[in-house]
């Protein structure tokens, strides 16, 4: 495993490199960094991959210099990030808001995009999907890191499966490099203003796949059915009983979507 930073544009984004193979790039989504990737499915995907895993900016061991934050930012600072490490073409994994990045991203550099997959994802804008009091939930800062933490995880899952894993917070005690609220408001301005990429869906052309968890609150699977019929080809795995943490919930049956959709 490589871990390092490296100047991009007008960073220093904290990265790392797992496994060997083509390269697939994961983008993260609203308020999160780099530990909040599920190791279990990273190591079944790095079996064949080179994953590409950074903090965007503002978050973890990236620095966020001020000013505001943009959609269209985070996708030039992961171009600029392929840039610094030589990646010409990669496939793309964006998770939650990642998706939104990494929609920006092909449509800024198409050509750098080999496969999109879009997982627990929005289009933005006004034909977007969610729940007013799980937005108020997720942009709350107000707390302990503890409590942050308990109540971000809290909306991850379903209930039923809460209840079923009375124990569930514990796997995610040792991630402490929670964002400050400082950074957490300026992505929420970002996610707030963005435009939304609905009527340039059908502008993507490479292969791609939309994954969903049936029981998502945060993103409501309604969203990705949505896109999916503005995108030509595109493909729709929906993962029956899971949530917006699908990843903790069933790592290898999403490592084995991924794996699938990535060999074809």
């Amino acid at each position: 495993m490589i871990q390092a930073r490296i100047k991009a544009g007008d960073l220093e984004i904290a990265y790392k490199i797992l496994g060997q193979g083509e390269p697939l790039l994961l983008i993260l989504g609203f308020g999160g960094t780099m530990s909040f990737w599920d190791s279990h499915m990273m190591g079944c995907l790095a079996r064949h991959r080179q994953l590409i895993l950074f903090d965007n900016r503002g978050m973890g061991g990236t620095n966020g210099p001020t000013g505001d934050f943009s959609m269209e930012q985070f996708a030039r600072d992961a171009l600029n990030l392929l840039d610094a490490l030589q990646v010409e073409r990669t496939d793309v994994l964006g998770w939650s808001m990642g998706s939104n990045i990494a929609v920006e991203m092909f449509m800024a550099q198409p050509e750098r995009t080999r496969k999109l997959i879009l997982y627990a994802a929005d289009c933005g804008g006004k034909e977007a999907t969610f729940s007013p009091d799980v937005i108020h939930a997720l942009y709350d800062t107000g707390g302990t890191i503890k409590e942050r933490r308990e109540r971000f995880f809290r909306m991850m899952f379903p209930s039923k499966w809460i209840e079923a894993h009375p124990n569930y917070l514990m796997a995610f005690s040792q991630i402490d490099d929670w964002p400050s609220p400082t950074s957490i408001q300026r992505q929420a301005k970002a996610n707030d203003q963005w435009r939304g990429c609905f009527h340039r869906l059908s502008a993507i052309r490479c292969p791609t796949l939309l994954v969903t968890g049936t029981e998502d609150q945060v993103t409501p699977p309604i969203n990705s059915l949505l896109m999916v019929q503005q995108i030509q080809g595109a493909w729709l795995a929906q993962v029956g009983e899971c949530g917006h943490g699908l990843m903790y919930q069933a790592p290898e049956i999403l490592a084995d979507i991924l794996s699938f959709f990535l060999r074809l």
